[in-house]
C-alpha cells in the first residue's frame, strides 16, 4: 500500500496467474486487508503482468525513456516496483533539471540510474540462487543451521527493509 494524497492509496499484488482476479478477491475477502481497504473508496482495480528481468542499463532510446517496471526495475524477490520506480523517477527528475537536450537527459538519467540497475541485477542473481537452493532440502538445512548459529535470522528481522532489499 502506497499513500498518494488526500486519502488515496495504491495497492498492488504480485501473482503468476490471474493477478487481477486475485487482487479483487483479496480486496473483498481477506479480512485483515479488507478492514484496511474499507477505509478508502476503490476508484479502479486493474492488473497485468510484471516483466522481471535484468534491469536495463541503458533505460532510454532516442526520446523514449523507460522508468520503473518498463525498465525492468522491479525487486527480484517480490516483483514489486513502486520503491524502485520512485528511485528511478528521482534520477529522471535530476536529469531533466540539469540537462539541456533530450540526448543529454537520456545519458544523464542512465548514469544516475546505473547504481539502481546494477544493484537490481545483483539482487536478481541472489534471488535465482535462493530459488535454486530451496529445491535442495539438504542445502536448505545447512543454510538454516549456519544462519541460526550466527543469529542471522534475528538480525534480518531487526534490520530488513521490505521496500529496499539491499539494506
Amino acid at each position: 500500500r502506497v499513500h498518494l494524497k488526500n486519502g488515496i492509496v495504491r495497492v498492488g499484488l504480485g501473482a503468476k496467474t490471474k493477478p487481477y482476479m486475485k487482487l479483487n478477491y483479496i480486496l473483498r475477502e481477506h479480512l485483515t486487508i479488507k478492514s484496511i481497504i474499507d477505509k478508502y473508496r476503490v476508484l479502479r482495480v486493474f492488473g497485468g503482468y510484471i516483466l522481471r528481468g535484468p534491469a536495463l542499463l541503458k533505460p532510454y532510446v532516442d526520446r523514449l525513456i523507460f522508468v520503473g517496471d518498463s525498465a525492468l526495475q522491479v525487486k527480484p524477490i517480490t516483483g514489486g516496483g513502486l520503491f524502485t520506480g520512485f528511485k528511478s523517477v528521482e534520477s529522471l527528475v535530476e536529469a531533466v533539471s540539469s540537462s539541456s537536450t533530450p540526448k543529454d537527459i537520456g545519458e544523464k538519467y542512465a548514469k544516475l540510474n546505473l547504481d539502481l540497475a546494477l544493484r537490481l541485477r545483483r539482487e536478481r542473481i541472489i534471488a535465482k540462487m535462493l530459488e535454486l537452493s530451496i529445491r535442495n532440502v539438504k542445502l536448505i538445512e545447512k543454510i538454516f543451521n549456519i544462519c541460526s548459529s550466527y543469529e542471522f535470522i534475528e538480525a534480518i528481522e531487526n534490520n530488513f527493509n521490505f521496500d529496499d532489499h539491499y539494506y
